[in-house]
Parts: structure tokens; sequence; C-alpha cells
């Protein structure tokens, strides 16, 4: 709902367009390869399909499915080394319609338990429904099979009194899973050569345990540190200006990243490493 709310007052603003359906292949450069002109995109499915879209500037936002590392390779850039959180997290979750008042009577409920390396959360939100998500650490996976799920949910060791909440509550569809094998922070403001034009933020850039609540929060200051760079006289940090703001990031962002990856590692089975890329 918070996407969809924030996605209604982006399109309102004047001068902004989405391209929906589409997907970025590529980052168009100047001849020399120093600075990042626009990206390469085409509709979602078609292959063969490659139109070219100009830019002053290229934010990449898009995730953990992020292609910039193996784009920036492509073009010769050797990368630095990043982090890594090898912690294989996966949730399940399903969505249940509550009865009428239940939602007035209970909050929400959240149990994390380390040593045994799972968790649960009862959520109430939107349209007068239940969130219930299962989750566990170090390949432990929940079920996303209706029944097995209902019989996790049933032996989490929750009390009865809190599992009264969903009594009556009418399951809306599938349980649905999500798997996260690691959390990886990228360091591409220690690049020997970094390509004017080109910004990275949120999950792109730094990925985190979701369970801690820190990935929108990270992105949300990252972008007001690029606000607040934008802002500040050009001749200050210009001719580097991008690894200026990727710096500046990486200094809001760290406390973040720290706080996640130390709480995962008092699990069983969770390790850190730096990982150096390989020379292409």
């Amino acid at each position: 709902m918070l996407e969809w709310g924030i996605r209604q007052r982006v399109q309102k603003i004047p001068g902004v367009s989405f391209l929906s359906g589409r997907e970025v292949i590529g980052l168009e450069t100047t001849p020399d390869r120093t600075r990042v002109s626009g990206i390469k995109h085409r509709q979602r499915g078609q292959l063969h399909e490659q139109i070219a879209s100009m830019a002053d500037l290229v934010v990449d936002a898009s995730g953990q499915s992020s292609k910039l590392a193996d784009w920036l390779q492509d073009l010769g850039y050797k990368l630095a080394e990043k982090e890594e959180v090898r912690s294989s997290v996966g949730y399940s979750t399903r969505y249940y319609k509550a009865v009428p008042g239940s939602q007035e009577e209970w909050g929400g409920f959240v149990r994390y338990c380390v040593p045994q390396q799972w968790g649960i959360a009862i959520e109430p939100i939107e349209n007068n429904m239940w969130a219930v998500i299962l989750a566990g650490m170090d390949g432990m996976y929940p079920a996303v099979d209706a029944k097995e799920f209902e019989e996790q949910l049933a032996t989490s060791g929750i009390s009865p009194q809190v599992l009264a909440v969903l009594h009556g509550a009418e399951p809306l569809g599938e349980p649905r899973g999500y798997r996260i094998p690691v959390c990886i922070r990228q360091h591409y403001e220690q690049m020997e050569q970094w390509p004017a034009g080109l910004l990275v933020l949120g999950d792109a850039l730094c990925s985190f345990d979701p369970i801690y609540g820190q990935g929108m929060d990270a992105a949300a200051v990252a972008a007001e540190t690029l606000e607040e760079c934008l802002q500040e006289p050009q001749t200050q940090v210009r001719p580097a200006f991008e690894r200026h703001v990727l710096q500046r990031i990486q200094e809001v962002i760290q406390p973040a990243w720290w706080i996640s990856t130390i709480a995962d590692l008092r699990a069983r089975g969770i390790t850190y490493c730096r990982f150096r890329w390989p020379v292409v």
C-alpha cells in the first residue's frame, strides 16, 4: 500500500513519466566509456528489441536483481570487493480476511527466536486483512503449500491466545514464498574508476535481511543524501560528483548494515565475508 501511495504521488509530478512493462538490458555510454549517457531497454519478452533512452543522470534503483555489476564489467571497469552475509533467509506469507472487530481488539504480533532460527509475525493490514508471515534462516525455509503452512503455524509455539485471532479468518489464496540466499553490500565508491552520469540507490547498492526493517529506511536516507548533494555548490565536488554521492551514501547506510549483519551472525550457520569479483 505504501508503494502504491508513493507511485500515485510521483505520477502527479509534472515532467515525470513511467515506461511500464519494460526491462533495462544495459547502459549507453560515450565512446570512451567514461560517462553513462542513457540506458538500453526493451519490451518485456521481446528479446530482439533494443531501444536507447538518453539521460543526464541514470540512477539504478532496481533492487536485488540489479545487473549493474555485470554491465560495469562488460564496459571494462574493475569492481571493488563486496561484502556478503550468507544467511539463506526465507519467508512465506499468507493473507486472511479478518473476522469483524478482531483488528480493533488486537494490534500486531511478532516473535523471532534466534537460536531456533525461525520467526513469525501476524500483522493487520489494509482492507481488513491479516498478513501471517513465517520466516526461517540457514535454509530452513517455511512451507508454501497451504496445508503445510497451516501445520507449521499451529506448531510454531505461539500461545493459543494469539492464534485465536485467526479463528474464523478466511484464507485468501495460497502462501507466497520469498527466498534471500545472500545479503550484499556493494562498494562502488572504492572502484579505481567510476563513470560519470551514473548512481545507484537502495537494494541495488546494499540489501538487508528484511526482518529488521532496514531496507526502506536505508533507501530513504540515501535519497535524502542525494538531494543534499545536488543542493551543494557543484564546484566543491566536481568533477567527481557521482563518487562523492556514493561515498556519502555509504556513510549514512553503514550503521544499518552492521546492525543487521551482527544480528544475523548470532544465529547458527550464518557467515560473513568480503568477496573479490573475478577479473573479466
